[in-house]
């Protein structure tokens, strides 16, 4: 059986936005295609496989219509795209890998032309992702202590990985409805005992992670011990600093995972 490139892509040839939609979409194929040999997608899944390829779609035909593309290779991708929304089970591999390849052939060939739109025109390509896939509602992020990185990380998040963020304060996040990708707060108990009693019974979904404020290479053994503490308690760690590429595929697979994991809606612990 074909198995999919699975980021392989490269990013000297493959523009940012581009790739940016791709995890949700290798995360659903390797849901069908790897050890569990599931029959299908969960509709959940599904649904995000769907939307996620509209957006390439949509991506696709706005750099044709920047000129970026010519006709012929702007069919040729989405003709791809449709037969990869259409596949089979069994064909989800060998389709994947056919559409990977055939990316970075056409962003090779039109190398100059695509980055340079893509550079010219950033918040076009960040409102098509945004239009196109449907708010998560799930990721809470939170730190031991309020510091400026939050700010780093929002930014990061927003500008970059094109998430929805705020910053909430506890008791709001207790009481009011998630609208967004991401909620920002600073927990009033120590990390690690948060668990959040009321809201998994309200039914919103979580991932749980701590900014634990610095690179892997400067934690101390205290702060590895932390790390396995929250790891204990499905709280995963953000380590500084934040490479945009690298974080929204950390939290884009986690969402599908869990969604094939629980065969139903989104409900994250990493």
């Amino acid at each position: 059986m074909f198995q999919p490139i699975m980021f392989t892509l490269r990013a000297s040839v493959v523009p940012f936005q581009l790739l940016r939609p791709l995890p949700t979409v290798f995360a659903s194929v390797q849901g069908i295609c790897g050890e569990e040999h599931l029959p299908e997608m969960p509709a959940p899944v599904r649904e995000e496989f769907d939307s996620h390829l509209n957006c390439i779609a949509e991506m696709v035909n706005v750099l044709s219509e920047m000129k970026a593309l010519p006709p012929a290779e702007q069919q040729k991708l989405s003709q791809m795209i449709i037969e990869l929304k259409g596949a089979k089970p069994e064909n989800l591999c060998e389709k994947t890998s056919l559409f990977n390849r055939g990316l970075e052939e056409v962003c090779q060939k039109q190398k100059t032309a695509i980055k340079e739109e893509c550079r010219a025109h950033p918040f076009v390509f960040r409102d098509t992702y945004r239009n196109t896939v449907r708010v998560k509602k799930l990721c809470l992020i939170f730190q031991d202590e309020p510091t400026e990185r939050i700010t780093s990380l929002q930014d990061v998040l927003c500008q970059r990985c094109y998430y929805d963020v705020e910053t909430r304060s506890e008791e709001s996040i207790r009481s009011e409805p998630v609208k967004s990708d991401f909620v920002i707060y600073t927990p009033s108990q120590p990390a690690g005992e948060v668990y959040f009693d009321g809201m998994p019974k309200a039914g919103i979904p979580l991932l749980l992670m701590i900014d634990l404020g610095k690179s892997m290479e400067d934690c101390s053994i205290a702060d590895l011990r932390r790390v396995f503490r929250h790891q204990q308690n499905n709280i995963d760690v953000l380590y500084s600093p934040f490479p945009p590429i690298r974080l929204f595929q950390k939290i884009d697979i986690a969402y599908i995972q869990n969604m094939y994991k629980m065969g139903k809606g989104p409900s994250i612990q990493i």
